[in-house]
């Protein structure tokens, strides 16, 4: 089966900066795909290409056998979500308007007022925010609005769902609750790839990890495989150790004192 999502040797390139180094990934429905790596490692800028929101300098992002640079965003918007790690911005409508405008994109189809309603109020349910659909976006907390946007992004209901740090301003209930409900996601026949600077959730539920390091991809495999003291150490710059996880089939990345 051909993969949901391939990135193929894609480069990007800033004026002399190169951002994004001869990168290859493919995610498969079905499968929770990891992005970790260090700030100013690329991640972000690998998403928005999945996206289509930027044309790499070279290769090319194929969503369904689709260029995601040469695709109409119509088109586009029933292929992918995305959410960056902002969630949702300040405006004016309230939680209900803005899940419902994951909606847009099938406007003009034959499905029924009331199945897009039901969409709706699912995601909102999913995602924690049912008992805000009333509030006013502004009203918000910012996990309140990270929350929304991920609302948002379920009812698109699409292929491939692109996140940004989705749980980076969630407490930990929250960001337990949220990977869970990316599984189940992907078990919905979707390929999810999330940018995650949190290792150990990483770690507790991605099928896959990639890590990034200065444009590049470092090591991509299975947690176990990619998690490792050495790697993360050098990567980061930063002194860790990789145990077993007393309760979880993962590893788990522990901060040592020094560089």
């Amino acid at each position: 089966m051909s993969p949901a999502l391939r990135i193929e040797e894609v480069g990007f390139r800033v004026g002399d900066r190169v951002l994004l180094d001869r990168v290859t990934v493919t995610a498969q429905v079905g499968e929770v795909l990891g992005i970790v790596g260090p700030n100013g490692a690329g991640k972000t800028t690998l998403l928005r290409i999945a996206a289509g929101d930027l044309t790499p300098s070279s290769g090319r992002a194929m969503i369904n056998e689709h260029d995601a640079a040469a695709t109409t965003l119509q088109e586009m918007s029933r292929l992918r979500a995305y959410l960056g790690p902002q969630g949702v911005a300040d405006n004016p409508f309230t939680v209900r308007d803005v899940v419902a405008m994951g909606r847009h994109p099938y406007r003009r189809t034959q499905i029924e007022r009331l199945e897009h309603d039901q969409i709706v109020e699912d995601s909102m349910t999913s995602t924690d925010v049912a008992h805000l659909a009333t509030r006013a976006i502004a009203s918000l907390s910012t996990g309140e609005r990270q929350r929304v946007g991920l609302a948002r992004v379920l009812a698109q209901d699409t292929l491939v769902v692109l996140l940004d740090e989705p749980t980076s301003a969630l407490d930990i209930g929250h960001q337990e609750a949220v990977m869970r409900l990316l599984r189940s996601t992907a078990g919905h026949d979707t390929a999810v790839l999330a940018v995650l600077h949190d290792l150990n959730l990483a770690a507790a539920h991605a099928d896959r990890i990639i890590l990034l390091d200065d444009g590049r991809v470092r090591v991509s495999g299975s947690p176990g495989e990619v998690l490792r003291g050495d790697i993360l150490s050098d990567v980061y710059r930063q002194r860790m150790r990789v145990i077993p996880h007393p309760d979880r089939d993962c590893p788990l990345v522990l901060t040592l004192d020094g560089e």
